[in-house]
Order: structure tokens, then sequence, then C-alpha cells
């Protein structure tokens, strides 16, 4: 049976009061930790990570109603000359 070797280096613990080690060295403690993409807080929550994704939607939508905007103005402009 094949074993799983982890890099300590790339391990991180979120910070709930215990410490934990691997292969000797003591994990990193931080407050947050993304996985697969996901930020999960102490809790386990994606509360955070529902934040950033609402941030980055609202700058999406803001950029894509600022382009038909222009568009718009342009395709105006446009039947207004002929």
């Amino acid at each position: 049976m094949a074993a799983i070797k982890l890099n300590a280096s790339k391990c991180r613990n979120i910070d709930r009061g215990y410490t934990y080690s691997l292969h000797s060295a003591e994990l990193e403690n931080t407050s947050t930790i993304k996985d697969l993409g996901v930020i999960f807080d102490p809790e386990l929550k994606v509360s955070a990570n529902t934040v950033k994704k609402k941030i980055k939607l609202m700058q999406c939508w803001g950029l894509l109603r600022e382009t038909l905007y222009t568009y718009q103005r342009k395709l105006l402009f446009y039947f207004i000359r002929l």
C-alpha cells in the first residue's frame, strides 16, 4: 500500500487553539485556509469566500454595464447621423 507523502511547508493549521505537527515540524497557524478555491474561516464557514465572490461579481457587473451603456450610446449616435 502506497503512503501519501505530505509537504509540511505547504500545510497550514486553522487557529482554533490547538497545535499540530507533521514530520516533527509544527504547522503554521492561520486565520483562513483556501482549499480548492473555497476560503474557510476557523468555524469552517465560507462567509469570507462569499464576500470575495460578491466583490468580484460586482466588479464584473460594473464593467458589463459600462460596456453596454457605451455601446448603446454609439449605436444611438450612428442612427441619428443616418
